[in-house]
């Protein structure tokens, strides 16, 4: 018997009725997903009956937002300027996601501010210290999301 899988960030056999996916693109670095070590019973070419009763249904992208990689974000003019309204701190680069796809469906311009440290990103009930909060407020540059980690 096959079952959904969801792996890596890979969902793998799943069976949407109609879903909004606020999502990131960031191919992921691997040459293979094994199905056979995702869960036990999983046949990777055997369709779901509810796959082969739909299967003329289509899926619709829309790209609400388009984010540059960051990776050359150093280069950038406006990047230095937004490095001196923050105080000039250090700056890594991080592949992940962050609520601005969120922000972006209201209208809501954002600047992603942290993770602080890479240790202690992508947790349980990560959230923004009051300290950067306040911090935001009185340089008026940053609009932070959820995700500030400098804890």
């Amino acid at each position: 018997m096959s079952i959904n899988v969801i792996h890596g960030g890979i969902a793998i056999k799943t069976i949407p009725v109609h879903c909004i996916f606020n999502e990131f693109c960031n191919p992921p670095h691997m040459e293979h997903v094994d199905g056979q070590k995702c869960a036990p019973g999983y046949v990777p070419n055997d369709p779901l009956p509810e796959i082969k009763e739909h299967s003329d249904a289509d899926i619709v992208i829309k790209n609400l937002l388009s984010v540059r990689s960051l990776h050359d974000a150093e280069k950038n003019a406006f990047t230095a300027l937004v490095r001196v309204m923050i105080g000039d701190r250090d700056t890594q680069t991080l592949g992940d996601n962050t609520e601005a796809d969120q922000y972006a469906l209201i209208g809501v311009p954002v600047i992603v501010y942290g993770p602080g440290s890479i240790r202690v990103a992508n947790q349980e009930n990560e959230f923004v210290p009051k300290k950067h909060v306040d911090d935001c407020g009185k340089k008026r540059a940053i609009h932070p999301t959820r995700k500030n980690h400098d804890m």
